[in-house]
């Protein structure tokens, strides 16, 4: 597949939802992918937070790199854990700011975002030299 073919593939995967996509390998008409997807953290109490989660997917395409199927795409039950405990340490320690405007509060590396569906985004904003 040339690179045009990936470019293709990967602005297509875009308006899926699919982020950092990176091609793994091609066999006949399916092409192998690593992502990240918007997921929802069903965290206690509120309103939804979406976190980006790795997937993996297989992709059928045509020649010219359009998607005809997508395989897969859904975080494991251990991603989703891992995400949910990454909240709440973010919480704990300081680091998340919740829908701010302008800039982020001393210490905080994160923020929860509205996007344009108007869904929670957590996302990061900053490293933090401890």
């Amino acid at each position: 597949m040339a690179r045009n073919s990936d470019d293709t593939l990967k602005a297509e995967l875009a308006k899926r939802g699919f982020e950092s996509v990176s091609v793994k390998g091609r066999s006949g008409g399916r092409v192998e992918v690593e992502a990240n997807k918007l997921h929802a953290l069903p965290l206690a109490g509120e309103e939804p937070v979406y976190a980006a989660l790795p997937v993996s997917l297989s992709v059928a395409v045509d020649q010219k790199g359009r998607v005809q199927s997508v395989e897969g795409g859904t975080p494991d039950d251990a991603a989703v854990a891992d995400a949910m405990r990454h909240v709440a340490t973010l919480r704990d320690t300081g680091q998340l700011a919740e829908e701010t405007h302008g800039d982020l509060p001393r210490g905080a590396t994160h923020s929860i975002e509205r996007d344009a569906q108007g869904r929670r985004v957590l996302r990061r904003k900053r490293f933090s030299m401890f």
